[in-house]
C-alpha cells in the first residue's frame, strides 16, 4: 500500500520519468520481499527494536521485520529519539543517523549485531 502511494506519487510529479518502469520495478521489489521475507519477529534484537519503534512511534501495532521506520510515521526528530535509545539499550555505538542507510526493522537489527560484535572485539 505504501510502495503504491510512493509510486503514484512520483509518476504525478514526473510522469515521463517515474513512470511504468518505476511502477513494475517496485512491484516486482515489493513481490520478492514480500514471498522471502518471514512476517515474525525471529530474534531478540528484533523483538527488542520492534518495542523501541513501537514506543517512539506511539503506535499500538507492533512493527514487522520488513517494516521502515519512515513509512511507519517516523522523522527526524524521531530517528534521534529511536537511535539514542538503541545506544541505551543495546549499548552500542551507532553512528549518527545510521537508520537512513537500513530499509527496515530487520536490517537496522543486524546492523546492530554487527555493532555489539565490534564493540565486543574492540572492548577485549
Amino acid at each position: 500500500m505504501d510502495r503504491q502511494f510512493c509510486v503514484n506519487k512520483l509518476t504525478i510529479l514526473n510522469p515521463r520519468k517515474y513512470g511504468e518502469q518505476a511502477r513494475c520495478a517496485l512491484q516486482i521489489r515489493g513481490s520478492d520481499t514480500m514471498s522471502s521475507e518471514s512476517t515474525e519477529l525471529s530474534t531478540e534484537v528484533e523483538r527488542k527494536l520492534a518495542s523501541l519503534w513501537q514506543q517512539v512511534l506511539n503506535t499500538d501495532s507492533l512493527p514487522r521485520p520488513s517494516d521502515d521506520f519512515f513509512s511507519l510515521g517516523g522523522d527526524s526528530v524521531a530517528m534521534i529519539m529511536a537511535e539514542l535509545r538503541i545506544k541505551e539499550e543495546f549499548s552500542v555505538d551507532l553512528p549518527e543517523g545510521a537508520m537512513l542507510g537500513v530499509s527496515s526493522l530487520r536490517e537496522l537489527s543486524q546492523l546492530v549485531v554487527k555493532y555489539r560484535q565490534l564493540g565486543s572485539v574492540d572492548g577485549q
